[in-house]
């Protein structure tokens, strides 16, 4: 597909500012380019190793990496916390020093057992017991074992530290609350075995206790050794193959691979994550071997080939990018029969962002908006062709929870249905007849884009959304951006004070909607949608047991979801970058919504 002249801009001046960018590396003494762009590779495939592996034997005659450190260049993260727990959800930079009850496999993101070698759930759906490994060490800060060694009372103490019952900067306890259980809840019925005893049925607990949501599990003796919560932030220790060196806020993040891990010694001797915002700085360091793997835009992974580097995918899409719009309740956070607050956390009194005129309120202006985007286009220009059509977020095309009526109109290479597609075709002029039947002709309101401006898996966020605006204004929609951390564009909007606001996103790939509607719906707290129909469905999803009408309550709630236009579904999207092959094998794992920071236990390097 050509490229149209009014997006070809955007990828014009970053191929010519990349390029001068790389000619003044060269003119200062970097190393000769390649001619042609090199091949990609893909690394040896890895699976999640349900059993302890033999200890990983250090002898003389091992052999050197060209490069002991690997070094990483990625956005700087939003939060940079050590303890898993500080911020109910762990900085996906830690991730690799501290391990879970359950693993995500690293090619196919399947669920399989780590730190618990089993569980069963109640019949009712409502209690869920684990059994964990024995004799499993927390690594120290000098690599080797400490004086703790994982107990079920390490588990109990980390989920009291999200619900907020044992931590005072714990955010969103109220979800994790609703998720795992109140600490009450948590029973601790010998030093390998834990249960939890829910409130309601939970058929979702293994994304809970993976590496994709919950933080990792930390020690309650080096927590009370060392004086609390602050105490190990500064001083984290955990159960991963890597222990942490030393941290320096904003700029980089040092860690050791454990020696004779318990599951798997890695490779590479030291992983640095070098913290860089800037994407043209973050491709400078990657061509002048300052990093050996770097997150770039894809409209300049040919700046990288041409110098001899070549391309990582994800095993899988990473996510369904898309975008959100909140609109509110005028005044629905107090139970106006009991005059109590719906929620323990949020706003009281008048909603800040109700506006009943709000364009974005009524169903046609919201249709008209979608079919306004050329998705194919955008997927052509800013992901070379190479992402998959999102017709319907939170319903994965290839999952038994998609309907092909859902995608009715063609995608790329003209599927539909379960094969690909759209649930909406690419139609400027429709979407002004949409906007005229809807009191809005020619347009004439503005939108609000808040566009995340470090976000690891699209770092081409804020290029889509300038597109997006051109598109926007074809039908007589104005845009006005406004860029943020990830962090801050959903801190944004849940303080429901705007209104006509989209707000850019990627979702995780494998939450159930029962796991997103906790979310999306007021009752959370930071919910998105003030839709009686969002609660509705939760509610029941958390009574119900039986798969079978799980499914069909889900596929039910997909076809309110798909008719009301709720989000704009942009793509699934792979995560991409750069690496040098000079220095590493290959990269290709499950990185789901994270930065390239996981599973380089697994990442081969190249030795002399």
């Amino acid at each position: 597909m050509a490229i149209p002249l009014r997006l070809r801009k955007w990828r014009t001046c970053a191929l010519l500012a990349v390029s001068a960018l790389a000619l003044f590396i060269l003119a200062c003494g970097g190393d000769d380019a390649t001619a042609t762009p090199a091949p990609a590779t893909q690394a040896p495939r890895a699976t999640a190793t349900p059993t302890p592996m033999a200890p990983t034997q250090a002898t003389q005659t091992e052999p050197v990496p060209v490069s002991p450190r690997l070094i990483l260049a990625v956005p700087t993260p939003s939060q940079e916390i050590g303890i898993s727990h500080r911020g109910s959800n762990l900085t996906a930079s830690f991730l690799t020093m501290y391990d879970h009850l359950i693993a995500s496999d690293p090619q196919t993101a399947e669920y399989g057992p780590q730190l618990a070698t089993e569980w069963t759930t109640s019949a009712d759906g409502k209690t869920w017991t684990w059994t964990l490994r024995e004799n499993i060490p927390f690594y120290g800060r000098d690599g080797q074992p400490s004086p703790y060694t994982l107990t079920a009372k390490d588990v109990a103490h980390s989920w009291s530290l999200v619900t907020g019952d044992e931590s005072q900067n714990a955010l969103n306890p109220g979800n994790w609350t609703a998720w795992i259980g109140p600490a009450e809840s948590h029973q601790v019925i010998s030093d390998y075995v834990i249960a939890q005893n829910m409130p309601t049925v939970n058929l979702d607990m293994l994304t809970f206790m993976s590496d994709e949501v919950e933080g990792g599990i930390s020690s309650l003796d080096h927590w009370n050794a060392i004086g609390g919560e602050d105490a190990y932030n500064d001083d984290p220790i955990g159960n991963g193959p890597f222990y942490l060196l030393e941290r320096n806020a904003g700029v980089n993040f040092l860690f050791a691979r454990v020696e004779n891990h318990y599951r798997k010694t890695p490779e590479f001797h030291e992983l640095e994550m070098k913290l860089i915002n800037e994407a043209s700085t973050r491709l400078a360091s990657l061509l002048t071997g300052e990093a050996h793997l770097a997150v770039i835009p894809r409209d300049v992974h040919s700046q990288a080939t041409a110098q001899g580097m070549r391309i990582y995918r994800a095993s899988i899409p990473g996510g369904h990018f898309n975008m959100r719009l909140p609109w509110y309740k005028p005044n629905n956070y107090v139970d106006p029969e009991t005059g109590e607050k719906v929620y323990s956390a949020g706003p009281e009194g008048p909603t800040k962002g109700y506006d009943p005129n709000d364009p974005l309120r009524n169903t046609l202006v919201r249709q008209a908006l979608l079919q306004a985007i050329n998705r194919d286009e955008i997927n052509d220009v800013f992901f070379q062709g190479r992402a998959i059509p999102n017709p319907q977020d939170y319903f994965p095309p290839w999952s038994d929870i998609f309907k092909d009526e859902w995608a009715p109109f063609p995608g790329p290479d003209g599927k539909t249905g379960r094969e690909g597609g759209w649930d909406h075709p690419y139609d400027p002029e429709h979407a002004k007849e949409l906007l005229a039947q809807a009191g809005h002709p020619g347009g004439g309101f503005t939108m609000i884009i808040h566009v995340p401006n470090n976000h690891s898996l699209v770092p081409e966020m804020p290029d889509v959304a300038e597109a997006i605006g051109v598109y926007w204004s074809e039908i007589g929609v104005d845009t006005e951006f406004v860029s943020l951390t990830n962090t801050d564009v959903f801190a944004t909007a849940w303080r429901r004070e705007k209104p006509s606001a989209v707000y850019m996103n990627v979702s995780p790939k494998s939450a159930h909607p029962c796991v997103a509607m906790v979310f999306n719906r007021y009752e959370s707290g930071r919910g998105f949608f003030d839709y009686d129909e969002v609660s509705d469905y939760k509610d029941r999803c958390d009574q119900m047991v039986n798969p079978e009408e799980r499914r069909q309550l889900t596929l039910e709630f997909g076809d309110w979801w798909y008719e009301r236009i709720v989000n704009f579904p942009i793509l699934w999207v792979f995560q991409e970058g750069a690496y040098d092959p000079g220095i590493l094998e290959g990269y290709s794992v499950n990185l789901l919504h994270h930065a390239p920071v996981r599973y380089h236990e697994f990442t081969k390097p190249i030795y002399r």
